[in-house]
């Protein structure tokens, strides 16, 4: 009898996951997956002038519907995309597109904004070139 119930539930919650309206669907839709309130001071164009050794600025946009886009060498042109989150001062990226995209491109990073300058600080990282990129400050576009 109890085995069935737990059949029964396994069975409910493998409906769930995986039709339509249930958490496959839910992944594609990224709309609640950002705080408005909490990334608000994130949101607009950033850029990070070359650094030492490099021959390209670069451009950063964060969207209020949580999504990114990053400009890799000031070209007008999105190089990567991807979705982001905010809780409190630490900032989740996920990129799902691009020219640049790496596979599993995950990065987390406390960040603060002071002086007109968003700094980023390494929690944890997949991608080394966004590693290098968020070790500078980046400035507010005007």
């Amino acid at each position: 009898m109890i085995s069935r119930i737990f059949r029964g539930l396994a069975a409910l919650a493998s409906l769930c996951l995986w039709a339509p309206g249930g958490q496959a669907a839910a992944e594609e839709d990224w709309g609640d997956w950002v705080n408005p309130t909490l990334a608000s001071s994130i949101v607009g164009a950033w850029t990070r002038e070359k650094a030492p050794g490099e021959d390209m600025d670069r451009a950063i946009t964060f969207a209020p519907d949580g999504t990114f886009e990053v400009d890799r060498d000031m070209d007008a042109k999105k190089d990567i995309w991807g979705k982001y989150s905010v809780d409190q001062d630490v900032i989740t990226l996920i990129a799902t597109g691009g020219d640049f995209v790496q596979p599993a491109a995950f990065g987390k990073y406390r960040f603060d904004i002071a002086d007109g300058q968003l700094g980023f600080t390494l929690i944890e990282d997949t991608v080394q070139a966004r590693i290098k990129d968020f070790s500078f400050a980046w400035r507010k576009k005007q």
